[in-house]
C-alpha cells in the first residue's frame, strides 16, 4: 500500500463535514423521535380511539411540516456524504490538487449558505 499525504486543508474540509452530517442527523432524529412518540403511537385499540382521530387531525399540519423538515435533513446529509466519498476518492485516487481544492470549497461554501 502506497503512503498517502493528506493536507491540513483537506484534514479540516473532512472534519468540518462530518460534524455538519452528525449535527442534521441529531436534528432529523430529534423531530422523528417526536413524531414517533407523539404523534404515530396512537393506539387505536383503546377506548378513547375517537378521541385520539381528532388529535390526529388537528396535529396532521404540524407533523406534516416536521416530516418535511426531516426529509430536507436527509437530502442534505445525502449530498454531504457524496462529497466526502469524492473527497476520500480523489486521496486514494488523486488527479490534480486543484480538483480537491474545488470540492472542499464547494462543501464549506455550500455549508455556510446553510447556516
Amino acid at each position: 500500500m502506497e503512503n498517502i499525504t493528506v493536507s491540513r486543508d483537506l484534514v479540516s474540509g473532512l472534519e468540518y463535514a462530518m460534524v455538519d452530517l452528525s449535527i442534521k442527523i441529531e436534528r432529523a432524529t430529534c423531530i422523528m423521535q417526536d413524531l414517533t412518540e407523539e404523534y404515530f403511537s396512537i393506539n387505536f385499540d383503546s377506548p378513547k380511539a375517537e378521541e385520539k382521530l381528532w388529535e390526529l387531525r388537528a396535529g396532521y399540519e404540524e407533523h406534516s411540516i416536521k416530516a418535511e423538515i426531516v426529509s430536507d435533513y436527509i437530502f442534505g446529509i445525502k449530498k454531504e456524504s457524496e462529497k466526502i466519498e469524492k473527497m476520500i476518492n480523489e486521496l486514494l485516487y488523486p488527479q490534480t490538487e486543484s480538483k480537491l481544492e474545488k470540492i472542499i470549497n464547494e462543501l464549506q461554501g455550500e455549508n455556510d449558505d446553510e447556516n
